[in-house]
């Protein structure tokens, strides 16, 4: 008799098996209370089945909770009588701590990364040979510039401009020495070289064309040499004159 009852304890038991085993998300699934009439539809958490010596086994299954569901592909824990445990729990703990490690490290290495929306960088970019395009207009001192936009200054090489500069006040200075035609000139080639308008002394021979004339600025008489004679020495082949005094002819000068 003794070894019967053992031998029936032993046989007493019960079996949990999670639903969907091999599948990575719960089927929901309609079921149909005959004895109630009422229908539920919901995600069978897990199948518990009782069996006691000398009963029916019993089978049940439960809708479980989100807790109980397991998370992130875990099998659902087993549920007892004792209700939930910390090794229950551990390894969805598990689990959600590594989410958390894998968002924290997410947002620290994304901040050391600059924004599709734009940012400030804190170093250089090496560009190796590529090119930056689609860059907008300058609008500011440290905006970066456009090859057109480049395009519309001089070159520190040198070139040729389109329109005039408007010097103002100021002054072009550095000027190299005028050697061509159409080169501009430097001031003191402009007074070494040139007599003003106004007058000058000649440093050299003044030599007039073939039928060129010395005409006087108005009407009136003109002097040729010094002004303290009316009419200075002149060497010519023929002299004609329109004086209104007289005029003193050499001898070698002849009609």
């Amino acid at each position: 008799a003794i070894l019967t009852r053992y031998q029936l304890e032993a046989e007493k038991g019960s079996g949990f098996v999670p639903m969907n085993c091999g599948q990575e998300v719960y089927d929901y699934v309609k079921i149909t209370d005959s004895r109630q009439g009422d229908t539920r539809v919901g995600n069978i958490g897990y199948l518990n089945r009782t069996f006691t010596p000398g009963k029916i086994p019993v089978l049940e299954f439960r809708f479980g909770s989100i807790a109980l569901g397991g998370v992130m592909g875990i099998l659902p824990p087993g549920v007892g009588s004792g209700g939930l445990t910390m090794a229950m729990l551990q390894p969805i703990f598990t689990v959600i701590y590594d989410a958390l490690n894998d968002i924290i490290t997410f947002i620290q290495e994304s901040s050391t990364y600059l924004p599709l929306a734009g940012g400030t960088m804190t170093g250089n970019i090496a560009m190796c040979s590529n090119k930056v395009t689609g860059l907008a207009a300058p609008t500011s001192a440290n905006d970066a510039v456009r090859k057109a936009y480049a395009d519309l200054f001089l070159l520190l090489a040198g070139g040729t401009m389109s329109g005039a500069i408007a010097m103002g006040s100021n002054k072009i200075t550095g000027l190299a020495a005028g050697s061509a035609s159409g080169d501009a000139l430097r001031y003191e080639q402009l007074i070494s070289l040139y007599l003003l308008l106004t007058g000058g002394t000649l440093s050299g021979d003044l030599t007039l064309a073939n039928g060129a004339d010395i005409l006087p600025e108005n009407t009136g008489g003109a002097n040729v040499g010094s002004s303290a004679k009316e009419v200075g020495e002149v060497h010519t082949d023929k002299l004609y004159a329109s004086v209104r005094s007289k005029i003193s002819v050499g001898t070698a000068m002849y009609d």
